[in-house]
């Protein structure tokens, strides 16, 4: 059984510690269930971090993981399924 990437993704700082660190930050403890409704994850579904050289320094285009329309970094996190 292998990886399958089905795509990316870029997200907001918070999305990204959230994946890399698997806990929400303070701020947001319910991050990671708005990530779930918002790209209804199936399973074996799994997001891990993408190349930081594809990051986005500033914009104002809504987080395309858990939705967020707050301006900032955007960073790219890969959607892979077992």
């Amino acid at each position: 059984m292998g990886i399958n990437i089905i795509g990316t993704l870029m997200s907001c700082d918070d999305c990204l510690m959230l994946v890399a660190n698997g806990e929400p930050s303070e701020g947001n403890p319910y991050l990671e269930q708005h990530i779930t409704d918002h790209l209804s994850l199936a399973p074996l579904q799994y997001l891990v971090c993408g190349d930081s050289d594809n990051e986005i320094e500033f914009t104002w285009r809504a987080c395309e993981c858990c939705g967020s329309v707050l301006g900032g970094r955007r960073n790219e996190l890969i959607l892979v399924r077992e």
